[in-house]
């Protein structure tokens, strides 16, 4: 607003117009100054009425990037959510396809690829065919629950007698096959074969019941005897019941 306390004292001339009695002598017109002064008030305002302006068609604007932003923020964080629950659930599915149920230990058909793998490149490598000497008597005798708890505690046993990086499986009933990567010296097997019949020589303590139960072990090795892997696990099976034939509890190779 226009403060007219701000000018001096006026008076007005033989035509009638108002001026301001201007202490160094200037006699001005009150409308000059009246229109001076809303001049500038008319810019102030135009000036705010152009950052109001500026202001309605920004804020709407800035609004509608951060909500954008903030959505683009959210559906990236759910997307690597989800890739991380599907990678999970694909490790998963693929760890329960190629384990066994029961023992834990990889199954056959982790057992089949696996060998399939070494033959494909030409790998040198041996397995060992093991059958439980005399289980089905003592699975159909005390139960399958009880044959159960033997097979685990004899999955545990031979995991013990090798190393880390030689694969113990069970492809089946009770029978497991030991994978030798790389091992295909005839005396560092036989080394191994002991060294399962020592462990397995102890008895077993099943629901506070001793039982002894020991192994029949066929040896086929690639490519001495065989480079398919499918013809190097029957071998190895035929082996297996060569020893079974000289009397358990023994192994041979083919």
């Amino acid at each position: 607003m226009v403060n007219i306390d701000r000018y001096p004292k006026s008076f007005e001339d033989k035509t009638g117009d108002l001026f301001w009695d201007l202490p160094f002598g200037v006699n001005t017109p009150m409308h000059d100054i009246v229109t001076s002064e809303i001049q500038e008030l008319a810019s102030v305002m135009e000036g705010g009425k152009h950052i109001y302006e500026t202001l309605q068609f920004w804020v709407p604007v800035s609004v509608f990037l951060f909500v954008f932003s903030l959505t683009i923020s959210i559906l990236y964080w759910k997307n690597i959510q989800l890739r991380k629950r599907l990678k999970d659930n694909c490790h998963e599915s693929c760890q329960i396809a190629h384990q066994d149920f029961l023992t834990k230990l990889p199954n056959r058909r982790y057992c089949s690829e696996r060998l399939e793998d070494l033959t494909d490149i030409k790998s040198e490598f041996s397995i060992i065919f093991i059958d439980l000497d005399r289980f089905k008597y003592i699975n159909d005798t005390f139960g399958h629950t009880f044959g159960d708890k033997l097979l685990i505690a004899v999955a545990e046993r031979l995991k013990s007698a090798v190393r880390e990086d030689e694969i113990v499986c069970r492809i089946g009933g009770d029978e497991f096959i030991i994978i030798l990567d790389d091992i295909t010296d005839e005396k560092t097997i036989t080394m191994i074969l002991e060294r399962v019949l020592e462990k397995m020589s102890s008895p077993f303590q099943i629901e506070a019941l001793e039982f002894k139960i020991s192994p029949s072990m066929g040896v086929a090795i690639c490519p001495k005897d065989a480079s398919d892997a499918n013809r190097l696990m029957t071998f190895a099976d035929l082996a297996m019941y060569k020893a079974k034939g000289t009397g358990r509890n023994s192994y041979f190779f083919y």
